[in-house]
């Protein structure tokens, strides 16, 4: 049993560390490739050294009120985002909707 759920969004305090040649490349792609069901995936990663002691400073505080229950305390390191054109075909083909009229017929 979940006796209660705290998330705590960090993106504003990340270093971006693509290049130039990144993005660049990425807007090219988006722009020139003539398959507008093509997609990229963008694979973040982020890096904490030290991110345990910041989880025990979390736990030791939240026992100072007195929980006694089960804390756990964890960061993602990476994440998949996938980029698809905005094209009106390929909104079409990638919305949810579309998927499950094909699985249900």
């Amino acid at each position: 049993r979940v006796e209660f759920s705290f998330s705590l969004d960090l993106t504003p305090w990340l270093i971006r560390d693509g290049t130039q040649d990144d993005v660049s490349g990425l807007s090219e792609f988006l722009a020139h490739n003539k398959n507008d069901l093509a997609c990229v995936d963008l694979h973040k990663e982020v890096e904490w050294p030290g991110w345990e002691e910041l989880a025990a400073n979390i736990k030791w505080k939240i026992r100072q009120t007195g929980f006694t229950g089960y804390i756990s305390v964890w960061h993602t390191s990476d994440e998949v985002l996938t980029i698809h054109k905005n094209r009106q075909w390929a909104n079409f083909m990638h919305s949810r909707s579309t998927k499950l009229i094909c699985v249900l017929s």
